[in-house]
């Protein structure tokens, strides 16, 4: 998959020869993928499934070419597409049977040995919202660092005058949860419900993938009702980090083979209604700005590297609605958020944002 995704980089405007050429070299490579697609395409077609690999393909071109062109197209797309999403389903089948069942997760403060004080009594707090299939701890945690990014970022002397609070919620690989409406609307009642809006001053959202969706959609909220809007201008800076704001491909396996409805909002066939209006309100928001009201920033940023082959959130997929222009990191979907220290790229591009927003505040910019 990195080798298709790398070849349709290089010539966008011929994606479909590509994918053509693509998996009649796998036929002829007689790999797993190739071998399914030629099955079905044959199997399509009405053709015998006991001649030999050659004249199997002699046989599928032979009657591809005596049918009518729309249909023989039809009949190798379709072929294709469900040869690869066999092949894609049934590793993420094998990997959701083996996912264990998650507790609902419980957001709460982090603490450490650098903040003496109890939580909320700094006046201001960042908040990290983690993303699809992710974990309220672990999403952001490397394997090989001494702790998560909440964690650093409650270690670190620069924030010691921030609280840091970290947000979950259920997201199953396998099995129903809350799709991301329904999320944003209880984020948001809960936030309110324990007075995050009149015990901080300045307000900092870090999120990722679906996170920063969830994140958008309850903002968004906040400005469409009068008593709420207020909320806004609390929020100073939103980071988002790989926010499929125009669908994640992806998200179409996962939906195809999960009853989770978080798959199925961010596939990229539904970037025209339900994330497009996301995007609109989100835009709305940024649009009300002004002297008087300057808030919140945005600033976003998207991965260049894929994970097992797929880019997850490239820059095609990501949000055009940034402060500044939205910059790529040299990470994969999931290693974007896991920095190894506080030397990390991304961890002083984000602690840059978050500084310099509060700054503007304190000088009532």
């Amino acid at each position: 998959m990195h080798e298709l995704n790398a070849r349709i980089d290089r010539d966008p405007t011929n994606k479909l020869k590509i994918i053509q050429q693509y998996y009649q070299e796998r036929v002829a490579a007689k790999d797993q993928a190739g071998a399914d697609a030629t099955l079905l395409i044959r199997s399509m077609l009405g053709a015998s499934e006991e001649s030999s690999d050659a004249s199997s393909r002699d046989e599928v071109d032979t009657q591809v070419k005596s049918t009518q062109p729309g249909r023989r197209l039809g009949y190798v797309l379709a072929g294709v597409t469900v040869a690869a999403l066999i092949a894609i389903g049934a590793g993420w089948r094998l990997y959701s049977q083996r996912c264990p069942a998650l507790p609902v997760p419980e957001p709460h403060f982090v603490t450490s040995d650098l903040r003496s004080s109890a939580p909320k009594k700094n006046k201001r707090v960042i908040i990290f919202v983690h993303g699809v299939l992710g974990d309220i701890d672990n999403t952001w945690k490397s394997p090989t660092a001494r702790g998560s990014w909440p964690e650093m970022v409650a270690d670190d002397p620069d924030f010691v005058s921030f609280d840091v609070y970290v947000y979950g919620y259920l997201t199953p690989c396998r099995g129903n949860a809350s799709n991301i409406t329904q999320i944003a609307e209880r984020f948001g009642r809960q936030l309110r419900d324990e007075d995050f809006f009149r015990d901080y001053d300045e307000i900092y959202f870090i999120a990722h993938s679906m996170g920063g969706l969830i994140t958008e959609r309850m903002l968004s909220t906040f400005n469409g009702q009068d008593d709420m809007r207020p909320y806004l201008q609390h929020v100073r800076a939103t980071i988002f980090l790989a926010v499929p704001n125009a669908g994640a491909e992806i998200a179409s396996i996962a939906a195809w083979v999960s009853h989770n409805p978080q798959f199925r909002d961010m596939r990229p066939s539904d970037a025209q209604s339900f994330l497009q209006a996301i995007q609109s309100d989100w835009a709305t928001v940024l649009r009300q700005r002004g002297p008087a009201r300057p808030f919140p920033l945005t600033f976003v940023a998207y991965e260049t590297q894929p994970i097992a082959g797929v880019a997850v959130v490239p820059a095609l997929y990501t949000s055009d609605l940034s402060d500044e222009t939205p910059i790529a990191f040299d990470y994969d979907h999931s290693r974007i958020v896991k920095p190894q220290s506080r030397k990390d790229e991304v961890y002083r591009w984000t602690k840059a944002r978050i500084l310099e927003a509060s700054a503007r505040s304190a000088s009532g910019r």
